[in-house]
């Protein structure tokens, strides 16, 4: 069935009316989160008012996918992972496929920022072989996401 296109909302490009009562919200995001109000008249008696609720639910994502960071042999290096999404986020960490989360030759330090939350991995003395993929794993209820770090140890 085809839907005509009744109107776009002046200030939101993103949401669309149709002729049969629809809203669509064509990428949803935080900011369209709120009340919306449905209002139906023919014109006989007083109408029909429906008020919506829409709450949007956002999988982890990072603004940076991909870092390349280098160090020399004895100096520390510290690896960032800034994922963003719906809380609670949870951060895990693994190197050439092995959770590092909890070995202790690693410092994990973690906090809240104003869109998600910040995980911090520091190698106190860098050696040769701390050179390799780093991979920081962000989950939370709806999903999970990856993010790479490569260190170069010289």
């Amino acid at each position: 069935a085809s839907r005509e296109f009744v109107s776009v909302s002046v200030s939101d490009h993103d949401i669309a009316s149709w002729e049969n009562g629809t809203l669509e919200v064509i990428r949803a995001e935080r900011r369209h989160e709120g009340r919306y109000i449905c209002e139906a008249n023919n014109g006989v008696g007083s109408g029909l008012s429906k008020l919506v609720n829409l709450s949007v639910n956002e999988p982890p994502w990072f603004s940076a996918h991909n870092q390349q960071l280098s160090s020399v042999v004895g100096k520390m290096a510290t690896l960032t992972c800034e994922a963003k999404g719906d809380t609670p986020l949870t951060i895990s960490w693994a190197k050439d496929g092995v959770d590092i989360s909890s070995m202790s030759r690693y410092g994990i330090s973690e906090r809240d920022s104003d869109s998600g939350r910040v995980s911090e991995l520091v190698i106190r003395s860098t050696l040769v072989e701390d050179s390799g993929r780093y991979i920081c794993t962000a989950t939370n209820a709806h999903g999970s996401m990856t993010a790479d770090s490569h260190l170069l140890v010289q």
